[in-house]
């Protein structure tokens, strides 16, 4: 508490205001009052020279909406951008940052800027995050990578604010990085309307009162009031206020300015006084609401945008960037396209936006931007390789084969920065002659011309492989193992028609029991598949077994689209213990053996009318569960299908660890997370404190177990909410929710949002979820506390990120609208061999052969050493190479690079890509790029120099 005088209180009042795109109305429904409050703030600034400033809430896409419908006032916004009477930046759009992924809130910002900087201005240097359902441990380092210092918030904090008072220094999970935290006990409204409307008098009475309740919690005489909350337009008799507060003489001085010199006082009224500080996520809701369970209203919403976000970062970005420098004379990075995509991705990152928690309307706009990145993702990503393929020498020594050779090259292509193995499909379309196998028969061979064991399959679920359908054709999956394809590179593999018997593919490796118990097991792993559908895992290798994997729950939810929330009276959970469970297929290849089982879950159809109960007519909802072992892989993989005909209910599926932890380690943006598995009592909070928590792509528990340490982690690809249950459906059981079904904006009466019906949200549709359960041995850290070991990030990389391959004989046929097209029309001899481009094919193709059958561009060295981005630089020539270190303890990063990309020099960076830093000793040689001592959770920004 402040323990001076009123009199000698500043109050620093920031006019703005807090702006949702899209929430209860659809976007032009907010665009339309978006219009008329900067048109309303034009003609104030223009009449009251008394009008020091306006912030548009941090983001800068409001002034492209804005000018998109007033393009003849974009010189008035400049001008007053530039006079400081209008504060936009640094962020693109305000993000939901969990649902995120950490590159998005970078491009968020890089955007941002490149956006105010058009103006002639740079952005504001304020971490303006006033809505934020919580806020990822990571945004101190993220925000000190674009030299902003400090950081403004309302939701997130739980017991912890009864101690360290509105500001603080917020550490990053380097322990070396912060910001100046303020946090807003009355919100980012607390003197919204006070002149709207009102006499002054009675305004003064409210930023009286709003004064005495925060001088409680400041750490020094500098108050932040704030003027202006959601979608309201300035309030012009602001500096009347202004002038009749400061009239009293005795209550204090108030000063209408901008967040910076707001931060500026602040900081100088501390006079060097030391701040308390806090480290980790925000994710408490004691003093205002957090609805975490947006992460699991509208499944889909979250699977598009990781699809899209990686579609981006690990396809669309690195492998232009190869193409620009291996073919610089005909291919241009394609910045400005990927920025057009980027823009479509972030606007569909509000929270209110991504976290399904608007009205129907807006969530189809999205899916049509989700759309609109996927198809130019698509169509980068194949123009890309266009350019690489032409450097590619396919036949070393032995010059092209002729057309009529029929040979059919395949490239793979590997998104990560080592080498990986990994199962691979094309497809061979053909003739109907309603054939299990392919009447074609084919050789597949590798650069060194070995023979690769390949099989095939009719595939009848079109959709899986084109949109383009033709009557009498059929289509057949081919699969083989690929293997040492280089790091963020690719390997060739070549397709002969044959009248030779192919190579074998050897299955003996996999044992199938079908009488009795069902059961799968090759040399690492054993499977028993139960009666109801949950199997019994043994890893062989660490002497692991865990039973009674993959039971389903479910249970009613009573809530809406921000929260689960339990039936208020009567509330059961029901599982698939006792279902009849059937093992519908078992199939063995040469690399993996799938069993798929179907699970049929009898559940209510839906909530009663009055929403006090379940219903009695009841449903089936079908669950169909694949469980994959590798051949060399010690992953179990796991894919359930379900078509969701219930309503107004959550399905989850547990994986028991029987592993006794008090903590549980969680990845999060660009780090891992120690975390309890306690949660605090939340007395008196405004929002409950739950179990489920968010984790990014994998959540883990260690322990000791039966006399042995042991580790069990839960990776996934496409849904990001977990529970770890140290009482319930087994021994500390790891638990994933997968989708919630709701018919709510907000429940009626109750919910965070307005009680708009939002039958959308009820996801009646079929829907896939990917995951994995992994066994592993875990490590320590110096300080004896247990630890991830290498090998568990790349089996993470390796999960969500598959290979993936293209055909080159169809690679410009319009009929293949994939990325990298992966379908061989065999029946078409008027395509080329090779075909890239519409016109001077021949010349294109004609290109000094400068690259090998196979070659990896960039393998990065250890496996905890994590990378996120390879990409043009944006300001300047240069290439942006960016990894986190995810271990517990210092590590030097090894960056190998590929002789064609004639890299000459490296340095650090800040994430702004303009700011050089000298954390880390950085060098090259021959080569490789040295980066030493990298602490725990560090982010590192390389600039690669050509």
């Amino acid at each position: 508490m402040v323990d001076v005088p009123d009199k000698d209180l500043l109050c620093a009042i920031v006019s703005h205001t807090h702006w949702d795109r899209e929430w209860y109305l659809p976007f032009e429904g907010f665009r339309f009052k978006l219009v008329y409050t900067i048109d309303k703030l034009l003609r104030i600034l223009d009449n009251d020279p008394r009008f020091v400033n306006f912030t548009l809430d941090g983001q800068s896409v409001v002034l492209e909406d804005y000018l998109e419908i007033r393009p003849q006032n974009r010189p008035r916004l400049e001008h007053y951008l530039k006079e400081g009477r209008i504060s936009a930046g640094p962020f693109y759009i305000l993000p939901d940052e969990f649902m995120i992924s950490p590159e998005a809130h970078v491009r968020n910002l890089l955007l941002g800027k490149q956006v105010v900087e058009s103006f002639g201005v740079k952005p504001m240097p304020v971490g303006n995050l006033p809505d934020d359902f919580g806020h990822i441990a990571q945004m101190p380092q993220i925000l000190q990578g674009f030299n902003i210092d400090n950081f403004i918030f309302t939701r997130g904090l739980g017991d912890e604010v009864d101690t360290l008072g509105s500001e603080f220094e917020w550490i990053a999970p380097d322990g070396k990085t912060s910001v100046l935290a303020i946090n807003q006990p009355l919100g980012y409204g607390n003197m919204a309307n006070a002149t709207r409307d009102r006499p002054i008098a009675a305004a003064i009475e409210q930023a009286k009162a709003v004064r005495n309740k925060l001088k409680k919690r400041a750490a020094a005489p500098v108050l932040l009031l704030m003027s202006g909350v959601d979608h309201l337009s300035p309030e012009e008799h602001l500096p009347d206020l202004v002038e009749a507060f400061n009239a009293l003489g005795n209550e204090g001085f108030m000063k209408h300015v901008t967040f910076m010199a707001y931060l500026d006082a602040f900081r100088a009224a501390l006079k060097g006084a030391k701040l308390k500080t806090f480290t980790g996520p925000m994710q408490g809701g004691k003093e205002h609401l957090l609805l975490e369970d947006i992460v699991t209203s509208r499944i889909y919403l979250l699977q598009e945008n990781l699809k899209n976000e990686a579609l981006l970062e690990r396809w669309v970005e690195p492998f232009s960037t190869i193409a620009s420098i291996v073919n610089k004379n005909q291919f241009t990075y394609p910045k400005d396209y990927l920025w057009y995509a980027w823009r479509y991705l972030i606007k569909n990152h509000p929270h209110d936006s991504i976290g399904g928690c608007s009205i129907d309307a807006v969530h189809r706009d999205m899916v049509n931007r989700f759309m609109h990145v996927s198809q130019l993702g698509g169509i980068l990503l194949r123009d890309a390789v266009r350019h690489i393929i032409p450097r590619i020498d396919f036949y070393p020594g032995k010059g092209e084969p002729k057309p009529a050779a029929d040979v059919f090259e395949l490239l793979v292509f590997n998104p990560s920065p080592f080498n990986r193995c990994g199962t691979v499909n094309f497809w061979i379309q053909t003739v109907e002659l309603n054939e299990p196998k392919c009447p074609e028969v084919f050789q597949l061979v590798d650069n060194d011309g070995n023979p690769v064991p390949v099989e095939n399959w009719r595939e009848v679920d079109i959709k899986k492989v084109t949109s383009y359908w033709r009557p009498f054709v059929a289509y057949y999956k081919f699969e083989f193992e690929a293997n040492d394809v280089p790091g963020l590179g690719y390997k060739a593999y070549y397709l002969r028609p044959t009248d030779e018997e192919p190579a074998r593919v050897d299955t003996s490796w996999a044992k199938v029991t079908t009488d009795g118990t069902p059961a799968i097991e090759t040399p690492l792993h054993a499977v028993k598949i139960n009666k109801n559908g949950t199997i019994d895992l043994l890893d062989k290798t660490l002497r692991y077994e865990v039973k009674g994997c993959c039971l389903f729950l479910d249970e009613p939810d009573y809530g809406d689209e921000y929260d689960f929330v339990p039936l208020p009276k009567d509330h059961a959970i029901v599982t698939t213990e006792n279902s009849a469970a059937s093992v519908k297929s078992i199939e063995v290849t040469g690399t993996r053996v799938t069993a798929t089982i179907f699970v049929p879950f009898a559940l209510p159809e839906s909530l009663t009318a009055d929403r006090k109960a379940r219903s009695d007519a009841k449903a089936t909802l079908p669950i169909e569960l694949a469980i994959t072992l590798h051949k060399e892989s010690r992953r179990v993989d796991i894919k359930v299908s379900v078509n969701n005909n219930v309503k107004d209910h959550r399905l989850r599926i547990a994986v028991p660890s029987n592993i006794p932890t008090a903590s549980k380690l969680v990845n999060q943006h660009f780090c891992v997370l120690e975390k309890p598995l306690a949660i605090p009592e939340g007395k008196g909070w405004a929002q409950k404190p739950q179990a489920t928590d968010f984790h990014d792509h994998f959540f883990a528990v260690t322990g000791t177990r039966n006399g042995k340490e042991a580790g069990l982690a839960i990776i996934t690809r496409d849904v990001q909410q977990h529970e770890v249950n140290d009482k319930d459906f087994g021994q500390t059981s790891m638990i994933v929710t997968l989708y919630r079904s709701v018919g709510w904006l907000g429940r009626p009466n109750q919910g965070a949002g307005p009680d708009v019906p939002t039958p959308d949200a009820q996801c009646l549709f079929p829907m896939e979820f990917n995951l994995a359960i992994l066994p592993f041995a875990p490590c320590k850290t110096g300080t004896g506390r247990f630890c991830i070991p290498d090998e568990v990030f790349a089996y993470v990389e390796t999960f969500v990120n598959p290979l993936s391959a293209c055909v080159l004989h169809t690679f410009n046929d319009v009929r293949t609208s994939e990325p990298l097209p992966a379908i061989l029309d065999y029946t078409r001899y008027d395509l080329g061999h090779i075909t890239l481009v519409d016109e001077h094919n021949a010349e294109f193709l004609a290109q000094p052969k400068l690259l090998p059958p196979l070659a990896g561009f960039i393998t990065l060295d250890p496996p905890c050493i994590v990378h996120s981005a390879f990409k043009r630089a944006e300001a300047a020539d240069g290439y942006i190479f960016r990894f986190c270190n995810l271990s517990r303890d210092d590590r030097d990063a090894r960056i190998t690079l590929h002789p064609a990309l004639g890299i000459t020099a490296a340095s650090e960076v800040k994430l702004d890509e303009a700011t050089p830093v000298k954390n880390h000793p950085v060098s090259l040689e021959r080569g490789v790029v040295t980066v030493k001592k990298i602490g725990h959770d560090e982010i590192v920004t390389i600039k690669l120099v050509v």
